[in-house]
Parts: structure tokens; C-alpha cells; sequence
């Protein structure tokens, strides 16, 4: 099932830069994913990364439940800058329901000599992922989607209305500098 509504609408910017996450990275080198790129997945789970994409990566990812019924794709570093500070009371079940997604689902997973990183049956079975695959840059992260359900996704999405919260955005971004 596809979540549709204003706040579930994925943002395309042409342009876009990525903190590189390797070995060595440094704060001045800056890289984002970007691209929709569709991919297979084998019986056994694995989908070949996009060589564009495995520099900044690394040869270790993580991979959590997403937004959307898709993953998100994080360099490690990335991920533990995201999920850093995210603890906290453990009675505050609003903060549960988002620690269950972001670390309660996280797997850290390698990638094989092929560049391939192999999905476990949950999260395949979370994202509904068959054989067909997107693997779409967002920044920071990758989003792997069902290739089916991105397709009906993007072509539910007002670009207009994309273009204005991009429009809002850079205005805010102007004024709190």
C-alpha cells in the first residue's frame, strides 16, 4: 500500500551534493546521491548497488524501514549522525513508535565483491520488494523502493506543488542565515 498526502511527497532537486563517507572522508568534501536507478534483485535478495553510488557508501551500509513502504540506505556514519541523541524516555511512546523504525529495524550490512548488498526477508517483505527494483538517491541516503509502487508514487505527485515547497524552502533557508 502507497501512503499518498502532502507530507509523503518525495522532494526532486536536480542538483545535489553528499558528504563523501569513506575512509579518510573530510567536513569539506561534499557528494549527495542522486538518480533514480533501476535495479534486479536475485532470488537470494541482493541488488547490485550503482557503481556512482558505492564510492560514498562504503563497503559497509545500513539499512532501516523508510517512509513511503521503502528503505533507506545509509553510509554508516551517516546513520549514527542521524540516530545520534535519538534515545530517551522510555515511557514516551510517540518516541518508541520512531526508535522502533530507525533502530529497531536497522541492519548493518556488507557489501560483496560484486557490489551487491543482500536485503533480509523482513525488510524485503516491509517494502514489498520483488525482482524489480528503484534504487533512488535522496542526499544523503538511497531509498530502495519497489519498482512498481515508485512508478505509481512519482506519478501521483503534484510537481507543482514540489516546486513551491522547494521555492518555501529556499526562502526560509535565505532568512535564517
Amino acid at each position: 500500500m502507497l501512503h499518498r498526502g502532502n507530507s509523503c511527497h518525495i522532494l526532486c532537486i536536480a542538483e545535489v551534493k553528499f558528504l563523501r563517507m569513506t575512509k579518510g572522508y573530510d567536513e569539506g568534501s561534499m557528494h549527495k546521491f542522486s538518480g533514480n536507478k533501476p535495479r534486479s534483485m536475485d532470488a537470494k535478495g541482493r541488488v547490485p548497488v550503482p557503481s556512482e553510488f558505492r564510492g560514498a557508501l562504503g563497503e559497509e551500509v545500513v539499512i532501516v524501514e523508510g517512509t513511503l513502504n521503502c528503505l533507506w540506505v545509509y553510509p554508516v556514519a551517516e546513520y549514527e549522525r542521524f540516530t545520534d541523541g535519538l534515545e530517551g524516555d522510555e515511557l514516551d511512546y510517540d518516541l518508541q513508535d520512531t526508535l522502533y523504525q530507525f533502530l529497531g529495524s536497522a541492519e548493518y550490512l556488507t557489501l560483496d565483491s560484486a557490489g551487491r548488498v543482500r536485503v533480509s526477508d523482513s525488510l524485503r517483505e516491509y517494502a514489498n520488494l520483488g525482482k524489480d527494483v528503484m534504487m533512488v538517491g535522496m542526499g544523503k541516503t538511497i531509498h530502495l523502493w519497489n519498482r512498481e509502487d515508485f512508478l505509481a508514487h512519482r506519478a501521483s505527485v503534484d510537481r507543482r506543488d514540489n516546486i513551491r515547497r522547494v521555492s518555501e524552502l529556499r526562502k526560509q533557508r535565505a532568512l535564517d542565515n
